[in-house]
Order: C-alpha cells, then sequence, then structure tokens
C-alpha cells in the first residue's frame, strides 16, 4: 500500500502499534505500555485504469535445462498503483497445444505514470524433457484491475541441446573500490561483459600475491547473471572482496568464468599500508645528494682563490712591459789563462793597469 493517493478504492485494514516505554530511574522497577489500534481505511474518488504493455523481449536461442527467460515492459498511465496480472505460455512450432501454460502475478505494483519491467520463465525442469526445435514465447494477455487487458505479445526462440551454444566473454578491469586496511578486505570489482549465446552465470577467479608469495585463492560469492550478447543486461560488474591480513604490496591476478569459459587473464596491483620509497625516488635522492656534495666543494674552491692575493693576470689593462726577445746569439768569452812558465812581472794583456 503506497498511501490513499495511489490506492485503488476500497477499503484496507491495518494496525498501529503505540508503545511507551518505560522510564529510567535508578533503584526503581518501571513499566512501559504498549497498545495495538486497529485502522480501517477507505478509498473514495474517481479511478481512472488504464496502461499498456510497450515491449516485450527475450533470447533468441536457449539449451535444453536452461530457464527461457522473457521480459514484460508495462506502463501504468492510471491515477492508481496498479498490480498487473499474466498470462504466459509456451507454444511448440506445428501446435496449438501449450507445453507451458502460467496465469499469476510477479514482482510489485507499478506506480501511477512509471514504468515497470517483470519477468516470466519458462523453468529449466520443463525445458529438460522438451523436445528439440522452434517454439513460441506467447504473452497472451497482461490485465490490470477491473479486467482491462493492456496487452499481448509473441516472441520465437529455438530450443538446442546442452552445450551446443557458446560461452564466453571479456574482463574488462578491475578496480579497487576501499582503502583496504590490514585485518580487513579490500573490495574490488570486475567488470565483465558476455560474448556467448546464452544466459551466462559469471564468476570472477583468482590468485593472491602478497610481496611476491602466494597468499590464496580468491573467488567471488556472488555470480552475475549475464544475458546474450547484445542483449539487455549482457554486461556487469562482480564484487570480489578481497581479505587482506599484512601491511604489502599485493597483486590480484585472475580471470571472469562465464559458466565454463575463461577471459584472459588480468592482474590489479595495490598496496596495503605505508608504501617504502621506490627505487626511482632513492636514485633521485642519491644523485641529489651527489650534487650538493660537488656544489659545496666548487664553492670552498672558489672562496679559497678569492682569498689569495692578487696576480699580474688578476689586476686588470695595467701596464705590461714588452716580452723579452734576444737580437743576437748569447757568448760567453771567457779570457785564455796565462801560459804556465810566463815571466813574472809580465802582466798579461787584458789585465788593466792601475794608476803609476
Amino acid at each position: 500500500l503506497h498511501g490513499p493517493f495511489t490506492a485503488a478504492n476500497g477499503t484496507y485494514k491495518g494496525k498501529v502499534t503505540v508503545s511507551l516505554l518505560p522510564p529510567k530511574v535508578r533503584g526503581k522497577t518501571t513499566v512501559g505500555v504498549s497498545e495495538v489500534i486497529q485502522v480501517i481505511v477507505d478509498v473514495t474518488g474517481t479511478e481512472i485504469v488504464s496502461g499498456k504493455l510497450v515491449n516485450a523481449y527475450t533470447y533468441s536461442k536457449i539449451e535444453v535445462g536452461t530457464p527461457l527467460r522473457v521480459y514484460a515492459v508495462v506502463k501504468n498511465s492510471s491515477n492508481v498503483a496498479v498490480q498487473p496480472s499474466f498470462h504466459f505460455q509456451v507454444i511448440k512450432a506445428g501446435s496449438r497445444k501449450p507445453v507451458y501454460n502460467w496465469v499469476g502475478t510477479t514482482g510489485n505494483s507499478v506506480l501511477p505514470g512509471l514504468t515497470s519491467t517483470y519477468e516470466l520463465d519458462w523453468p529449466p525442469g520443463s525445458t529438460q524433457s522438451a523436445t528439440l526445435g522452434l517454439y513460441t514465447a506467447k504473452i497472451a494477455s497482461v490485465t490490470f484491475p477491473r479486467r482491462k487487458d493492456v496487452g499481448s505479445w509473441s516472441l520465437p526462440f529455438r530450443l538446442y541441446p546442452y552445450g551446443a551454444l557458446h560461452r564466453g566473454g571479456q574482463l574488462l578491469s578491475l578496480k579497487l573500490t576501499n582503502h583496504p586496511a590490514a585485518g580487513g578486505q579490500a573490495l574490488v570489482n570486475a567488470s565483465v561483459i558476455s560474448a556467448g549465446e546464452v544466459q551466462q552465470e559469471t564468476t570472477f577467479v583468482g590468485q593472491l600475491y602478497r610481496n611476491g608469495n602466494f597468499v590464496q585463492a580468491v573467488k567471488s560469492l556472488v555470480p552475475v547473471l549475464l544475458a546474450p550478447e547484445g542483449q539487455p543486461s549482457d554486461s556487469g560488474t562482480i564484487v570480489v572482496p578481497v581479505p587482506v591480513q599484512k601491511d604489502g604490496l599485493y597483486h590480484l591476478t585472475g580471470v571472469a568464468n562465464f559458466a565454463g569459459a575463461q577471459s584472459k587473464p588480468m592482474t590489479l596491483t595495490f598496496r596495503v599500508g605505508a608504501a617504502p620509497l621506490s627505487l626511482v625516488y632513492e636514485i633521485a635522492i642519491g644523485a641529489g645528494a651527489v650534487v650538493l656534495v660537488a656544489l659545496i666543494v666548487a664553492l670552498a674552491f672558489w672562496w679559497k682563490r678569492r682569498r689569495r692575493p692578487p696576480t699580474s693576470s688578476s689586476l686588470g689593462s695595467t701596464h705590461r712591459p714588452p716580452r723579452y726577445t734576444a737580437t743576437h746569439p748569447l757568448t760567453l768569452h771567457v779570457p785564455p789563462r796565462t801560459p804556465v812558465g810566463t815571466p813574472a812581472g809580465r802582466p798579461h794583456s787584458r789585465v788593466r793597469r792601475g794608476p803609476s
């Protein structure tokens, strides 16, 4: 019941429970009071019931032992909420008698002005005993209250032997969706898309490594049912909880399993806890230290040279004497020695005489 504004005309009964909690008084025993009140609501007014079966679809191929799922898209144009009733049949080609016949309701009421999709199934137990070949899934009628018929639909399909149709798909991405801590869980979303011809229960299966060491096998808890390729709901997301007991660098490598067919593997890398400096940063820091030391040495050498007395080269553009260049060869003239036995008193011819 969505309230009198959306409820169909009629009388509705209900109950309201009114409770008074006991007060808290130290050292005393207190008592609470509860009372159930019967409520009757009479809904009257101008009621419009209208709607339409705007679309219906199913899969053109199924296998023996698998369910046929038919989807009916119903629009409610009434001014009240309605619960549609369906008459659903499966008929073998060339026969008038249905192999499956069902009348009833499923799902929830559709509110005024909205559209809702309802699933009608030919269960796998019935397909298991059916003969192969061409069939028709027939929505014979969709009925609103007051026997208002809003449409019908027929959909052909073929029944194949089990395992005859292609299975498979792609694992599109692995994404970490939280900030895991040691002792908790990393939540990973695995995006998948079907490339098969049948509905496929799809799971993620993989292996978890920490710091290069194998930790455990990982498998998603709830499979995702994917429609055949190109049909609505042929893609989806698998939620994969991954236990992480310790800090470290983790690698999750795995595949998507499409009802037995596996995708190409994919790896997700994530870290739990503080990350140590990477090799690139260590190299950068080491190179920076070397540059700093070289700069300090260069500054010290420059300061030492600045404190020396100025040299001729540092005096600027002052006068410089011309470089001496010899104009004749250097010859050393050594006078000959006096021969042994020269008579005494006879001076050498080159000895300068003193004053007489």
